[in-house]
């Protein structure tokens, strides 16, 4: 299938359709799917603003080099009285929220959404073929 460019609603410019977030992003793929909403204009306040920044974190600090991300949810897990792992639980839920954001922008016959470990922008139609 061809790429496509649509203007998103939001006024935050223009979106090429397919791939967004590949497969190789693996545990991480949740931080980038909150990045990219973030870049797109997706605001956000308190906690899901601390939980995009721990989002950041990670992604600039993928492989060994943790110390920073370890932190900043060591501090949002014993500020909410919860364990590391909710932490991670509350990343993949406000991912799910950027990805509803993301759709929230899209023009009529257009969709964000996961398929097969990835992430893609595509038209309805490709969505129905993939059910």
């Amino acid at each position: 299938m061809v790429a496509v460019r649509i203007e998103l609603l939001n006024g935050g410019g223009w979106a090429d359709t397919g791939c967004w977030i590949d497969g190789h992003w693996g545990q991480y793929g949740p931080d980038r799917l909150i990045s990219i909403a973030v870049t797109q204009g997706w605001e956000l306040e308190g906690d899901d603003a601390a939980l995009a920044q721990i989002a950041f974190t990670r992604l600039d600090e993928i492989g060994p080099r943790g110390d920073e991300a370890e932190r900043l949810v060591q501090a949002f897990a014993d500020e909410h009285d919860v364990l590391d792992c909710d932490v991670f639980t509350f990343l993949v839920e406000l991912a799910d929220e950027a990805e509803t954001w993301l759709n929230d922008q899209c023009p009529e016959g257009f969709a964000f959404g996961w398929y097969d470990g990835e992430f893609f922008l595509q038209p309805n139609e490709w969505w129905e073929e993939t059910e």
